[in-house]
């Protein structure tokens, strides 16, 4: 049986990404979104419990102010007190400056945000991708169990050369070695992750709409993860963060048939919850510090 997800990210970015994916969820094309909990208005948190779409967590160690303060974090902060990217991210955690104890504070915040307005985490994912890095994959995942998630996002796309999408070539094997990583570790912890992933190309897609119909003709058996990026607005916001790309996902999955192609290639839309059900209960392996880390709350 070929099951797809269909994920929108950034929940809570800006007003034309928000909309857009109620948008989408309003006319059947999508399953679930993850929300940047640090960044999403309460007045949005009650639009989406109130619409019913399933949500969970776009852990965000990479944009936007923390929600537990600056200390201990300044490793990964700017000028500003905000983070700073997932490249100074990455140096953090490559330099051994990240303090394991601290990013869980932070990402156990985020998670309460959502489930304070009511919402129940459906899965966990993460802000460019950092979710796959070495230390905040283990932290993630015990986030996502003590959350009750089903599972975890997975970005392992197959890396097949496509001409005008060499950016996504590029990051497309620069993860495979982290994500092959993350998926040991969200292994050991119980919760669920997709067969296969796609969505990294369709951020340089032109024509995203063709795109979309070959990833849906090229679906296997198992659980497939499609993210997507959805904004309702043509033109950038204030601030420059919704790409004209986003507008035109939106508007290619509104305009191609998208439920009726599903059906043609034999496919049924989906969540994390409805595959794998509450991980919660699911067995908890050795902690941090007997797996080559340190111990929780270590600096």
């Amino acid at each position: 049986m070929k099951r797809l997800i269909v994920n929108a990210d950034d929940f809570g970015l800006c007003p034309e990404v928000t909309h857009g994916i109620l948008r989408a969820w309003d006319a059947g094309v999508i399953s679930s979104t993850t929300v940047l909990a640090n960044l999403c208005p309460r007045d949005d948190l009650r639009r989406l419990r109130d619409s019913g779409l399933a949500c969970g967590l776009h852990a965000n160690l990479v944009e936007g102010p923390p929600l537990t303060g600056k200390d201990g974090l300044r490793a990964i902060l700017g000028s500003d007190g905000c983070f700073s990217g997932v490249s100074r991210l990455g140096w953090a955690v490559f330099g051994r400056r990240l303090p394991p104890g601290r990013i869980h504070e932070e990402l156990d915040a985020q998670a309460n945000v959502l489930e304070d307005a009511g919402l129940r985490i459906d899965h966990l994912d993460g802000h460019r991708h950092a979710h796959h890095l070495p230390i905040v994959t283990t932290l993630v995942a015990q986030v996502a169990l003590t959350a009750g998630a089903a599972g975890v996002r997975l970005s392992r796309e197959p890396l097949g050369f496509e001409i005008g999408a060499w950016k996504a070539t590029v990051k497309k094997v620069m993860m495979l070695p982290f994500a092959k990583a993350a998926a040991r570790t969200y292994a050991e912890y119980g919760l669920g992750t997709s067969h296969g992933f796609f969505g990294m190309a369709l951020l340089e897609a032109r024509d995203p709409g063709e795109r979309i119909r070959r990833a849906l003709s090229r679906l296997n058996d198992g659980v497939t993860e499609m993210a997507l990026h959805l904004a309702s607005l043509r033109t950038a916001g204030p601030d420059n963060r919704t790409p004209t790309a986003w507008a035109r996902t939106l508007e290619a999955l509104l305009s191609m048939g998208f439920t009726e192609l599903l059906a043609t290639h034999g496919a049924v839309l989906t969540t994390f919850r409805e595959v794998w059900g509450d991980r919660r209960a699911a067995c908890v392996p050795a902690p941090l510090e007997r797996r080559g880390g340190k111990k929780m709350g270590d600096t």
